[in-house]
Formats: structure tokens, sequence, C-alpha cells
């Protein structure tokens, strides 16, 4: 039989217990890399029962982005990367953990240049979205990047890690399990339910 304390700290890392106060945190790892990875343990209570939860954050919960980047006849950008943590390669929308003392859409447009040398023509933050609710304190802008055919063409030309693709072709990748990246599927549904906004 489960006891009233593993019951309790049950419900509160599955979200079922909402009546929480936060009494302490304290960081039990923090990596030395440009990202921060911070680990952090928090004591949680209600009604007298305290139980520990555990959450993970980086650049210091600071917002990061996914950008995603548009041309001006719809097709979509997609950059391929290596993804250590997976040991996989994926492909994904631009994203960046953030930089300091940037807004959102500044960022998105210095990743965009950053990953493909096309310099963006404007810039449109349509949402906040947090990957991962339970274990990971951030937060996500999903920018819209608008950026010239030419410049596109160019860029993909000389690089193979970039793909542009028309919904359709972003449709059929995503159905065929070619994109599993949470962010990029997340942000690619936000832009089309507001594309036309």
């Amino acid at each position: 039989m489960v006891d009233d304390e593993d019951s309790f700290a049950g419900d509160v890392r599955s979200g079922m217990q909402t009546d929480l106060v936060v009494r302490n945190e304290e960081v039990v790892f923090r990596g030395d890399d440009a990202a921060e990875f911070t680990v952090i343990r928090s004591q949680i209570e209600s009604d007298g029962r305290t139980a520990p939860v555990m959450f993970a954050q980086v650049r210091g919960g600071q917002p990061s982005v996914v950008c995603v980047t548009v041309r001006a006849d719809g097709r979509l950008l997609l950059v391929r990367h290596r993804r250590i943590a997976t040991d996989s390669d994926e492909w994904e929308f631009p994203k960046s953990m953030g930089e300091d003392g940037q807004i959102a859409g500044d960022t998105a447009e210095h990743e965009v240049l950053r990953e493909t040398g096309i310099r963006p023509l404007s810039h449109r933050t349509m949402q906040m979205i947090h990957a991962e609710t339970c274990k990971l304190r951030d937060s996500v802008a999903v920018v819209e990047v608008k950026v010239e055919n030419d410049r596109a063409d160019a860029a993909a030309l000389n690089d193979p890690r970039l793909q542009w693709l028309d919904r359709e072709e972003f449709d059929a990748m995503v159905r065929a399990g070619n994109i599993s990246d949470g962010v990029t599927l997340s942000a690619y549904l936000i832009w089309s339910l507001r594309a036309d906004d």
C-alpha cells in the first residue's frame, strides 16, 4: 500500500495537487558551459505535507526563441543539426537559448543570420510556449522571421543543412516522422494557425 506522503509526492509531481507553496529552492547542479544548465530542488508544501521537486533551466531561465523563418513564397526553413542528447540528426527550425540584453525578435533575427547567413527583413513574436511544463523552467518565444526568396535560395545552394519546404512538404515530413523536435512541431502548429493574423 502506498503511504500518504508517497501519494502526496506523486500528486505534486503529476500536477494533480494544486494548492502548493514553494518553501525553498536550492541549486544542486550548475554547468560551466554557455547554456548554464542548472538543476534546482524545491521543497513543496500543502496542508502540512512536504515533497521535494526537481526541475532544470538554462541560461538562468531567460526566454529562448524558435524561429519560423518564412520566404515571400511561403516556404519554411528547416536546419539539420546533430543532437548529442538524442544521438540523432534532427531537422528543426533555428533556435536560440537567448542573447543577453536582446528581446526575442532581435534574438530570432540574430539566430537566423548566424545559422544561414540570411539577413531577415522583419520579425513578429507570435506566442510564448513552454517546452516541458513539469521538469523545465523555460519559456520559448515563437517568432516568425521573414526573409527574401533570392537570399534564401543562395543560402540553400551553399549549405546542405538548409532545406526550404512548402506546407505540404513540411506536413509530409511530420507524417513520416522526419521532424521530431517538439519545439519545432509546436511552433509550426502555432504559425499555421496564426500565419494570416
